[in-house]
């Protein structure tokens, strides 16, 4: 493209005439007077590209600085292509966190501009003739337009809480900047009246007014109205930098100019209202807490309602997450550059309003309780390094508050109303807040104890195995329960479980879900206690029980297999040893009944494995048991039998033996004298 300057001078500048019609009549005057003005046009659009290229790129840096990790551009055109500082620039303006690509080819840029672009797209932020081409390109319009566009949306539009949609708001934005600008610099030096965001700069004496309407002490009027007009503007922009924070965007070269740079200004100008709003801020503040409450009720409601759109939802939820974010964004720069030990305080309740906002910030659902109770005593500590000292704040507050040198003075009577509104919120809900880390913190201490409560449990009520692991169990439930004292610590700390929770049930109203939810747990706690102290008592008997089956089955089993497997070798034998090998069958008669008891109760408790063994072995021994005790039954009826007809033989024997002798004793003669009877008889 060439120049103004060069189609000028350059060789077929004289024909130009031969091109012109010959009823136009131009005089060499006129060609030279409009050749002149279009050059002083493209030197004004150059010195504007320059001053707007150097302003957006520092503003540019305030941001990236930010980032983790910063970064740092020094130039505009050049330094954005990739995407990836576009991108980074994007995450610290909306504090949202954007895909990106690393790579060095076109099309990792190309992707990378396309995804910031699509996302200012997503917050709403119209961009006309944008494209990603152009950023990758490196075109100079098309770059400090898209910077500008984010200047307006996330600073100047911002700072004053309109929504960027359309060019009415964004001239309202401008409106309002330059609205409050006047009334900052009302009055304060005779004539000066602040029209636009150009001319009405170049002598720098809107500057030093502004910045002595925020901190008359740092500006001597008297003196700045007699510098010169560079002089006076580098007082104004080394002042507002060294004492005010703002940092130098523009350079008095920049402003003493016939046509300063408007957006440059505005840019500029803009970080001082950010910082040092006007009572309107407190209307803003109450209107957006107010306008917050209404919304976290609507989704409460809409978000149950099958009638309302989910991704409709979601869309106003972002939406409004992103005003909220720049809002508490723009209410803490404000805040931090009140005066002196305001300003600690300030930042005192950011603190504690950003502790507040955060919540709890995990789901303890789905975590372990050790590692509940380990975030939950990070959270508390956390809480009283923040609360310990806030007595002693608000007390420090409520004598500035009454500190004539301060009211209306540095600081509005409505920013102090706002603050001390602000720091009874934060002592009311620390206080519930303490109360609440408090009571979680012993509630998953005894969750730590309910877990392996529910563990040993979950362990005793499967079936067990053999007697080594029956004995393990049995020694941990000891061990838990007898030398950790698992029961007893949970008793002892319900105690002070009961207290937290009425602690913050005083706090909240009386159908509050948090402490009726708090009431309940303490007693589901004292309910599962005692009917877990019932069960560990009869699962202690049980194992107790288990073992001892166990150890009978081992000593009996054995033994007894032996006795009946040599009894099968000695039915085979005589009779005597028969009966020697088998006069003690009620002993194994007793063993055998114990033995089958045992055997049967652990086949009851014991696991698949275990039962199915058990099974068969009781098997094998009854019926072996069966078919010896059924032998030997034989065996004793026979010999019963056997000696039943020998005792008949043998007193048959005797009977036949005395029959006979008294038959013989008939038949013998017998003398029949005295002498005779008298020996008969005595025989």
């Amino acid at each position: 493209m060439n120049s103004p300057t060069r189609s000028l001078f350059s060789p077929t500048a004289s024909r130009t005439t031969g091109i012109i019609p010959e009823t136009s009549v131009i005089s060499p005057r006129s060609i030279s007077s409009r050749s002149e003005l279009e050059i002083s046009i493209y030197t004004l659009q150059n010195e504007q590209e320059r001053v707007q290229k150097k302003t957006f790129t520092k503003w540019v840096n305030i941001y990236l600085s930010l980032h983790e990790p910063p970064y740092f551009i020094s130039d505009l055109f050049e330094d954005l292509k990739d995407g990836t500082k576009l991108i980074a620039l994007l995450e610290v303006l909306s504090g949202q966190t954007l895909p990106m690509e690393r790579g060095n080819k076109r099309a990792h840029y190309i992707s990378n501009v396309s995804n910031a672009l699509k996302f200012l797209g997503s917050r709403k932020i119209k961009l006309v003739n944008i494209g990603p081409m152009d950023i990758v390109d490196g075109k100079p319009t098309i770059v400090l337009g898209l910077i500008w566009m984010l200047i307006l949306c996330y600073q100047i539009e911002d700072s004053n809480m309109f929504d960027g949609d359309s060019k009415d708001n964004r001239s309202k934005a401008k409106e309002a900047l330059l609205e409050w600008v006047r009334k900052k610099t009302r009055g304060k030096i005779d004539g000066l009246d602040v029209r636009d965001f150009t001319s009405s700069w170049r002598d720098g004496l809107a500057f030093n007014a502004l910045i002595y309407s925020i901190r008359p002490e740092l500006i001597d009027l008297h003196r700045v109205s007699r510098m010169e007009v560079r002089e006076r503007l580098d007082n104004a922009f080394n002042v507002a930098e060294q004492h005010l924070g703002v940092p130098r965007l523009i350079d008095a070269e920049d402003v003493d100019v016939t046509k300063p740079d408007e957006k440059s200004i505005m840019t500029y100008i803009a970080q001082f209202s950010r910082r040092f709003p006007d009572l309107e801020y407190v209307k803003q503040v109450k209107e957006f807490v107010e306008k917050q409450k209404q919304w976290k009720a609507f989704e409460r409601k809409e978000s149950k309602s099958p009638h309302f759109p989910g991704e409709k939802l979601k869309e106003l939820k972002d939406q409004f997450d992103d005003i909220t974010h720049r809002m508490n964004r723009w209410r803490h720069k404000l805040d931090t550059n009140l005066p002196g030990d305001l300003r600690q305080i300030a930042e005192w309740i950011y603190r504690a309003e950003d502790v507040l906002a955060r919540g709890i910030n995990f789901d303890s659902s789905n975590t372990a309780p050790e590692e509940n109770l380990q975030r939950f005593k990070q959270l508390n500590e956390e809480h009283t390094a923040i609360f310990t000292d806030k007595e002693v704040v608000s007390t420090k507050f409520q004598r500035l508050k009454r500190d004539p040198s301060i009211v209306n003075q540095q600081v509005s009577i409505e920013h102090l109303t706002n603050l001390d509104e602000r720091l009874n919120i934060i002592m009311n809900s620390s206080d519930e807040r303490g109360h609440y880390l408090d009571f979680e913190q012993i509630h998953w201490k005894v969750q730590i104890y309910f877990a392996q409560l529910e563990h040993l449990m979950e362990i005793l009520n499967k079936k067990q195995g053999n007697l080594h692991q029956t004995e393990q169990l049995f020694n941990e439930y000891k061990r838990k329960i007898h030398d950790e004292k698992m029961i007893v610590t949970i008793e002892n700390l319900l105690p002070e479980l009961t207290r937290k929770a009425q602690s913050y049930s005083q706090l909240r109203k009386k159908d509050d879900q948090t402490s009726k939810g708090f009431n309940a747990y303490c007693e589901y706690v004292r309910k599962t206690l005692k009917s877990a102290a019932l069960d560990l008592n009869t699962k202690e008997h049980m194992l107790q029980e288990t073992i001892d089956n166990w150890k009978i089955y081992l000593s009996s089993y054995d033994q007894f297999e032996r006795w009946l497997t040599e009894g099968d070798q000695v039915l085979l034998r005589s009779s005597e040893e028969k009966f020697n090998y088998f006069a003690n069958i009620n002993h194994w008669t007793e063993i055998h009944e114990n033995l089958c008891i045992s055997i049967e109760s652990l086949i009851s408790v014991c696991d698949d494995e275990n039962s199915a063994a058990l099974q068969k072995k009781l098997l094998f021994i009854n019926r072996r048991w069966k078919e010896i005790f059924d032998r030997v039954q034989q065996f004793e009826h026979g010999e019963s039998i056997k000696k039943k007809r020998d005792e008949f033989y043998a007193g048959r024997s005797n009977i036949l033996d005395t029959l006979d002798k008294i038959d013989a004793e008939i038949q013998a003669y017998l003398p029949c004298t005295i002498k005779h009877f008298k020996f008969y008889r005595i025989e």
